[in-house]
């Protein structure tokens, strides 16, 4: 599906090659293939770096072992290549809608598919999937990102530790809730460190700086947190963290202007909340306390996606002062007055209103989407099983990194090992037990997500009431990564807005994949009786 050659730009490729049985033309063989994609990827200057060969696999089931481990490979943190060479498509998958979902994930990576026997163009099917998956993507983050930050906060409030990695002096312990079977993270004094945090307390009560208690751990051969010297901010913190008095707090960072839950904790406090509070008035005496400036989420939602119609220019936010009113202006305009550009200023309230309303009248209508339901739930359902396995395999490793960390605390117990010695055996193991612990986290996150479309296909179909109270109710920035997924260009003319959706619709929905509505003057508000005029496909 692609025209561009690679003559200019050296590109890293990789040749996947599939037949269906051993009785196959001999012209579609796994060496014939492979020599002609060889053959291409040396004409059009693509290094090879490693071939997938799936034989007598069909190309409708999409667990096939080669082709698996190349999606694998491709979704890496580090992808080994940039694109995938193919004898033809129906080599990569016979069935259309995997075909555009497995390119659809490629393409967020960054690889490409190059089918050295078909150069065609991306179907309407394939543009709509794409474009479909990200949105519900981005959607559905959004959402499950605030369903998981409520929970936190409830378990925060009844003294549990909704995080994974304790503060240094802790380990987590699970714990089954009083009167559940929920289990929560809670905190245990991690020896020799607990110890240390004591020190530390100690010092700052006495009087001492920050300065000379770091000087001390340094000069005693006491590693840091993350190992090496003691950095001065790692000591401030951990003087101000109400989690070694007893506490627990949690949202203290949180953008969403919601105050942090400050709660008693399940776990035994490393020093007292006297001690603690002895500490903060000293500290107090000493620093003043600088509040960094709150960062405020921009105001004006459509600036990435609008683009004069006049001259082609993107247009800018402008706010007045004397009329207290925020304009979209053309860049051109802005910077050279009336001669640079005729374009006039557009109300951004006046703007953002009209879009929103052809966006949820139009794009999101319902029987749009319902054209969705049977590829969403295809895509989600193929690497379901994947990430079950993924997440089991993580737990394994969980565990064998934990009795690791049991056998060098037990030799620490038994005199084997100094308090250097320890850190140096067990800090990698906390660090990779940590790393694992993200993952499976993130694994569950996206099982969950897949678990609960799979089990109810018809929430597609709730795709758009959702989205809709999303965009009402959500702040200019999350407005604008939503509808970006949705809109590929806004062209502002004098009096009206041309919508361009980077979403196909479908044929039989009557509807186009542009729609015009008008705005009203530059200083007048817009009517309540804009018109949706539709536009043949593009």
């Amino acid at each position: 599906m692609m025209r561009q050659q690679y003559n200019e730009h050296p590109k890293r490729g990789v040749i996947y090659a599939r037949v269906s049985s051993d009785s196959q033309d001999v012209n579609n063989s796994i060496e014939a293939q492979i020599a002609e994609c060889q053959d291409f990827a040396k004409r059009n200057n693509v290094s090879i770096v490693k071939s997938y060969i799936d034989e007598a696999e069909s190309g409708l089931i999409s667990s096939r072992p080669q082709f698996q481990e190349m999606m694998h490979d491709a979704t890496a943190k580090e992808k080994p290549f940039d694109v995938i060479i193919v004898w033809k498509f129906s080599r990569f998958s016979r069935d259309k809608f995997d075909n555009a979902i497995y390119k659809s994930r490629l393409q967020r990576r960054g690889v490409r598919i190059i089918s050295i026997k078909e150069h065609v163009d991306d179907s309407p099917a394939g543009q709509m999937m794409e474009n479909m998956i990200e949105s519900m993507d981005a959607f559905y983050s959004a959402n499950l990102s605030q369903d998981v930050r409520r929970g936190q906060r409830q378990v925060a409030m009844r003294g549990y530790y909704p995080g994974n990695f304790a503060p240094y002096g802790y380990k987590i312990k699970k714990v089954q809730e009083d009167g559940g079977r929920a289990v929560h993270n809670t905190f245990i004094a991690d020896p020799p460190y607990d110890e240390m945090v004591r020190r530390i307390f100690r010092e700052a009560a006495a009087g001492r700086t920050i300065t000379e208690t770091r000087d001390g751990l340094d000069a005693d051969g006491i590693p840091a947190p993350k190992g090496g010297r003691w950095p001065e901010s790692t000591i401030h913190q951990m003087l101000h963290n109400l989690h070694y008095a007893g506490f627990i707090v949690w949202g203290a960072n949180s953008k969403s202007g919601e105050p942090p839950v400050i709660a008693e904790g399940r776990h035994e406090p490393i020093v007292s909340k006297d001690e603690f509070d002895q500490v903060t008035q000293v500290l107090a005496s000493k620093f003043h306390d600088v509040m960094n400036p709150r960062q405020v989420s921009s105001e004006y939602m459509l600036t990435s996606m609008l683009r004069c119609g006049l001259c082609g220019e993107k247009l800018t936010g402008l706010y007045s002062k004397e009329a207290r009113i925020r304009y979209y202006v053309c860049t051109k305009r802005k910077h050279h007055a009336i001669a640079g550009c005729e374009l006039p200023f557009v109300n951004v309230l006046n703007c953002d209103k009209e879009v929103l309303r052809v966006i949820l009248e139009d794009l999101l209508a319902p029987d749009n989407l319902q054209t969705a339901i049977d590829l969403i739930s295809k895509e989600l359902s193929g690497p379901y099983e994947q990430q079950a396995s993924t997440v089991s395999t993580l737990e394994s490793q969980i565990r064998k990194v934990q009795e690791q960390q049991e056998r060098v605390m037990q030799a620490y117990e038994n005199g084997a090992y100094s308090v250097t010695d320890f850190a140096k055996r067990i800090d990698p193991l906390r660090r990779s037990e940590a790393d694992l612990a993200k993952k499976k986290a993130d694994a569950e996150a996206d099982l969950n997500q897949q678990a609960a479309v799979i089990a109810e296909p018809q929430m597609v179909l709730e795709f758009a009431k959702d989205v809709g109270e999303f965009i009402k109710h959500s702040s200019a920035r999350e407005r604008k990564q939503v509808l970006k997924k949705f809109i590929k260009t806004v062209w502002v003319y004098p009096g009206r807005v041309k919508i361009v959706y980077s979403i196909p619709l479908p044929r039989d929905a009557g509807r186009s994949r542009d729609s015009e509505t008008e705005l009203g003057s530059e200083r007048d508000p817009v009517s309540p009786s804009a018109l949706l005029s539709p536009h043949t496909r593009g």
